[in-house]
């Protein structure tokens, strides 16, 4: 994957497809829900501009899950929730990030 100087949406999430395909064995279906539900977020977040996953936060992504629940099933939202979970450790594994927020739901906050 590229350096975290340069990532584009579509660079990032053509990498995350690589690694749900290549690490964790994802069917073609699944994988393209993940990235659909993944690109949302990352142009809800960052819009057409760079992907900074430095500024991705807890607050961030439960803001943007929580703000689904309204629009989307309970099933979808759910759904987000984990491709989003999958996204960050996906980051982690990179080396892109070093914490965890897919661990946020442990500390008490739903993602």
């Amino acid at each position: 994957m590229a350096s975290q100087d340069c990532l584009t949406v579509e660079g990032t999430l053509a990498a995350f497809d690589q690694h749900l395909r290549r690490t964790r064995g994802l069917a073609a279906g699944t994988r393209r829900n993940y990235v659909r539900l993944v690109r949302v977020f990352l142009l809800a977040t960052f819009g057409d501009g760079p992907v900074e996953v430095g500024d991705i936060a807890v607050r961030g992504v439960v803001g943007f899950v929580a703000g689904l629940t309204g629009r989307w099933r309970p099933r979808t939202v759910e759904g987000a929730a984990t491709a989003l979970r999958s996204y960050l450790r996906f980051l982690r594994a990179e080396g892109l990030r070093s914490d965890r927020l897919d661990d946020a739901n442990r500390s008490g906050l739903r993602v």
